[in-house]
């Protein structure tokens, strides 16, 4: 019989406990750097998912970070709001 302990399992939290963990599923532009025959260009937006805290919102963006120190953050995305087809609460 083992005496060690089961390790925790480790639960993505904010060390501050303001900012909800998200993930957002936004259409990005693309954009081709090479020659391309034009009846071969998919002119469809780029499918983007991006997973961070919310630290910011306003009406027209929101901004996720992917690291935080404090009240420090770095490694941050702003998203316009227009470009988000879809948004899930991940941790409170």
């Amino acid at each position: 019989m083992s005496t060690r302990k089961k390790a925790k399992r480790l639960q993505p939290d904010d060390p501050t406990g303001k900012y909800p963990l998200v993930r957002i599923e936004w259409a990005d532009a693309a954009t081709l750097d090479y020659w391309k025959d034009v009846a071969d260009i998919d002119a469809e937006p780029q499918a983007c998912v991006s997973v961070g805290y919310l630290v910011h919102e306003t009406k027209r963006a929101v901004c996720l970070s992917g690291t935080l120190g404090g009240d420090d953050a770095c490694a941050s995305i702003i998203i316009p709001k227009g470009c988000i087809t879809r948004r899930s609460v991940l941790v409170r």
